[in-house]
């Protein structure tokens, strides 16, 4: 039976947007840019451990770099 309290990790969208780095924003490509445009303008997000919007930003910055250890905080 699936777990019927979920769990949670809203994150404010600004704390995504201050903890990108400019150079890997210039790296991304169009389709990302316009995706990642888009989750901020949502305000907060969940960013909890198997979300989809977790995974998208995550994929668009490789573990490693600036934004996935900010994002992963």
């Amino acid at each position: 039976m699936p777990d019927a309290s979920p769990t949670y990790k809203i994150m404010e969208t600004w704390n995504i947007l201050e903890a990108t780095d400019p150079a890997e924003w210039g790296a991304l490509d169009a389709g990302s840019k316009e995706a990642y445009a888009l989750l901020i303008s949502a305000g907060k997000l969940n960013f909890a451990e198997g979300t989809l919007v977790r995974s998208v930003l995550l994929g668009m910055f490789p573990t490693g770099n600036t934004n996935a250890k900010l994002l992963l905080l």
